[in-house]
């Protein structure tokens, strides 16, 4: 079974993961950037913090905002931090899709690069280890 698992099989494995991974960072640049071109900036307000994890939890802040149309939306953000990083009531930054409005940006800091970086990164590093 070890012998399954060596030489080019998992090298093609490794590969094809930092294809996805690399290929994802250019999707969420693309988004990244429509957003940052054509997306409505609004001010969210922070309703409830939830908390995701096993053993090392993740703190994420439920926003509401109301977008263009009217439509009062209320979702969790894919961003999440330690406990103190939110609190209920914070306003933060969002940017939002002016079709979709339940699709937004945290707009804050380093919250908006994290996506395309990180898996940028992991895109490389896991090509670099099929080589």
């Amino acid at each position: 079974m070890a012998d399954l698992l060596a030489g080019p099989v998992s090298n093609v494995g490794f590969r094809l993961a930092g294809i996805f991974f690399l290929l994802f960072s250019i999707y969420s640049l693309l988004r990244f950037l429509k957003l940052k071109h054509s997306g409505i900036r609004a001010r969210a307000v922070v309703k409830e913090i939830v908390q995701f994890g096993n053993r090392a939890y993740k703190y994420f802040p439920v926003l509401e905002y109301t977008a263009l149309g009217g439509e009062t939306v209320v979702k969790r953000s894919y961003v999440g931090g330690r406990r103190d990083n939110y609190h209920i009531g914070d306003e933060i930054e969002i940017v939002y899709d002016r079709e979709r409005p339940r699709h937004f940006l945290l707009w804050a800091g380093f919250n908006k690069y994290w996506k395309i970086i990180g898996s940028f990164i992991l895109g490389a590093a896991f090509f670099l280890a099929g080589l």
